[in-house]
């Protein structure tokens, strides 16, 4: 179809400032051409490519102007003209090559242009548009659903998908490239593993459902029909989480434990064993799963605290007798050299006691008096200088609590406390900032109970386990609650499958590991199960 444009109307042909000073008066002005377009308008062509020509004709009076100066410019989309400027023949028809860009989403465009040279005036006399199409698949990439976590033969929240992009990266959306997805070895199933790209050159599996095995690494291919086209396979992983996985029994089955961990291994350290106040101290390794017998604590006990500074585990507080007869006693274990020593008193004896450490610095909170007595007294230790200081003291008075570090600031959770003479389990959660020495409180945890563990993994404090209720009997917790300190908000975990109270629990290179405790029914143990997030 033709296009004509007249001047006063619509703008119309472009036309150069004359050649020189000498021109003639009676040459047609530029109010007095028309351009009509010829050919080469709205053409379609791979992005890239070189199209038919762009052919306009100019007319003065219904008469071809010849020699007509005519500016081809690219305005958008990116590609190019070949020369940029043509002139009319004696038929008054100029023609140019315009190469697209290599982008499929960009508008391709390319105006007639002049400058009045009386005036100055720009004048666009005609523009010349053309759709752009992906080339051939080059290569494939993922585009969604990489690197999740779900649970043991459970589907992953976002369908794997790749891409096909042409060698520029517009998206293939008219080849419909076949992708096969393959789950590799026990990597688990998929539905609808042969699909095809959509408009937007995307390929997404139906669904993956992922292997049996706790803390497994699933893998899936996503393989592009074709030939040399990058990127191909895609391989998609997911990590078989939030579930739990049982490990080598510890050799002494116990209660009111403390656990620790220096250089990857676990230690459980003192504890009750039917009534014996223990001084065993095992080490295990999450590597080998196996446990080893280590030097015994100078002071058996039970419910001390424990942590580890720069390679040393210290035991602090605890009872020797069972029978609410606190200790002040602070002994430091050496691994390298399976020993132990005696380091300064803390101020105030008491058991059941928080420890954890921040910057470097020990810091011993709450516990319980030699009456059983819940306190809020908070001291910390520094072992360059072997010396205690007294802090701030805890909002809330309690013992049998869990205690954490995250990001420099002590979280004190849950516990036992005593408010006008009857005994509470606490849901209560205070923040310590030791740069403030000030407390704060946030959210309280779901579950308020006390006997349980609490360990960190990747900022997210864990609390496992414990005694919910002061029914006879009790009620014992399985349930496994995390808190993002970020968001000051608590979530729900996969249960232990042991449900106990009076268990350790810590955490090594991404992994909370419950060890020991005691059952509702009284039987001790020796379980240890492995939780992985």
């Amino acid at each position: 179809m033709r296009r004509s444009t007249r001047a006063p109307a619509t703008p119309a042909l472009a036309l150069l400032a004359l050649l020189s000073c000498d021109h003639s008066a009676t040459a047609p002005r530029l109010d007095q051409l028309t351009l009509d377009v010829v050919s080469g308008d709205g053409q379609t062509a791979v992005v890239g490519h070189e199209l038919a020509p762009l052919v306009v004709k100019v007319t003065s009076g219904g008469n071809p102007v010849v020699e007509q100066i005519l500016n081809f410019r690219v305005v958008s989309g990116g590609g190019s003209v070949y020369g940029g400027t043509a002139l009319t023949d004696n038929d008054g028809i100029a023609q140019e090559l315009w190469t697209l860009g290599t982008s499929t989403a960009a508008d391709q465009k390319v105006e007639v242009r002049a400058v009045e040279s009386s005036t100055g005036a720009k004048k666009v006399f005609a523009t010349f548009s053309a759709t752009a199409l992906p080339g051939p698949a080059a290569q494939i990439a993922i585009r969604a659903g990489n690197q999740q976590t779900a649970h043991p033969l459970s589907s992953v929240p976002i369908a794997p998908a790749v891409q096909a992009t042409d060698q520029y990266g517009n998206p293939v959306n008219l080849a419909n490239v076949t992708v096969d997805f393959v789950p590799d070895d026990g990597s688990g199933t998929v539905t609808n593993g042969r699909t095809t790209t959509g408009a937007n050159g995307v390929a997404t599996v139906g669904s993956w459902t992922i292997g049996a095995t706790c803390g497994s690494a699933n893998t899936l291919t996503a393989t592009a029909r074709g030939n040399g086209i990058a990127g191909n396979p895609a391989t998609f992983t997911a990590r078989a989480g939030d579930c739990w996985t049982t490990k080598a029994s510890m050799p002494t089955a116990r209660e009111l434990l403390g656990t620790g961990t220096v250089g990857g291994t676990l230690y459980a350290v003192g504890g009750n064993s039917n009534g014996t106040v223990l001084a065993t101290v095992e080490g295990y390794d999450p590597n080998t799963n196996a446990w080893t017998p280590d030097a015994s604590l100078p002071t058996a006990r039970i419910c001390p605290g424990v942590a580890a500074i720069n390679g040393v585990l210290y035991a602090v507080g605890g009872d020797p007798t069972g029978n609410n007869n606190p200790v002040a006693t602070v002994e430091a274990y050496d691994p390298a050299t399976n020993t132990w020593t005696t380091k300064a008193s803390m101020p105030t004896a008491r058991y059941c006691l928080g420890l954890t450490v921040v910057n470097g610095i020990l810091y011993a909170v709450g516990g319980a008096a030699s009456n059983g007595t819940p306190l809020a007294t908070l001291e910390a230790y520094d072992p360059t200088t072997n010396t205690w200081t007294t802090k701030a003291s805890m909002p809330t008075a309690r013992v049998d609590f869990g205690v954490a570090a995250i990001n420099g600031i002590l979280y004190a959770v849950g516990g036992f406390s005593v408010i006008n003479n009857v005994g509470t389990n606490q849901a209560t959660v205070e923040a310590y900032d030791p740069a403030a020495n000030a407390w704060v409180t946030k959210a309280s945890m779901p579950t308020a109970r006390h006997r349980f563990g609490v360990g960190v993994i990747n900022g997210i404090l864990y609390a496992v386990g414990g005694q919910s209720s002061q029914s006879n009997p009790p009620t014992f917790a399985s349930m496994l609650e995390a808190y993002d300190p970020s968001t000051d908000t608590w979530s729900t975990k996969a249960p232990m499958p042991t449900v106990r109270s009076s268990l350790g629990v810590t955490a090594i290179n991404g992994v909370l590991y419950a060890v020991g405790g005691v059952t509702v029914s009284g039987a001790l143990q020796a379980t240890v199960e492995a939780y992985q997030p």
